[in-house]
């Protein structure tokens, strides 16, 4: 029975090592030619495009928890978006980097429904495409680079893979399935 436990944890311990080595930084390789002097420039480069991704599908890849999905929520406001408490379209300031700073501090993770083994890719997805789409120049920020952000509308609500979120300074985060399964974000 111990050697059977034992076979298993090495298993695991293995599949756990190889799923997060795709993130783990390689060791620097100096490559010196007659005319250059050996640096670590690029070092720290992952050329693996998966570790490319949002930062949010790494960190999926490598903890060994419940998966969670955090977000960014703010509210629509006018033809723009801002914080649920102020109400004030902050989007075109979203380029100083003490606006983007506080947007990434109103991070929330969201319900464990949507980040299930059998969906959390597809969340995942979903939520990259809005972020592309939606919300592009948070990609120039050091604050928000590789964040992913919902964008509630003006009673607090988003729906993604059928699930309705509503969110309430005061209550927090709220959800329901739908019975249609609509996506309206």
């Amino acid at each position: 029975m111990y050697e059977d436990m034992k076979s298993n944890w090495q298993i695991i311990t293995e599949n756990k090592e190889k799923k997060a080595g795709t993130y783990r930084i390689k060791p620097p390789v100096l490559k010196k030619k007659k005319t250059q002097r050996s640096s670590l420039i690029g070092w720290l480069e992952n050329s693996n495009q998966a570790a490319n991704e949002s930062e949010e599908r790494a960190y999926m890849q490598v903890r060994d928890i419940q998966e969670t999905i955090e977000i960014i929520a703010l509210q629509k406001t006018g033809s723009g978006y801002g914080f649920f408490r102020e109400r004030k379209d902050i989007s075109k300031d979203i380029e100083n980097p003490e606006t983007a700073k506080r947007v990434a501090m109103e991070t929330l993770s969201l319900p464990a429904i949507l980040s299930r083994p059998y969906n959390v890719e597809k969340t995942i997805e979903v939520l990259e495409y809005k972020n592309k789409k939606e919300l592009p120049l948070w990609q120039e920020q050091p604050w928000l680079k590789g964040a992913l952000g919902i964008i509630f509308d003006e009673k607090g609500e988003a729906v993604i893979q059928g699930i309705k979120l509503m969110y309430d300074p005061m209550y927090g985060l709220q959800y329901e399935k739908l019975q249609d399964g609509k996506e309206r974000m």
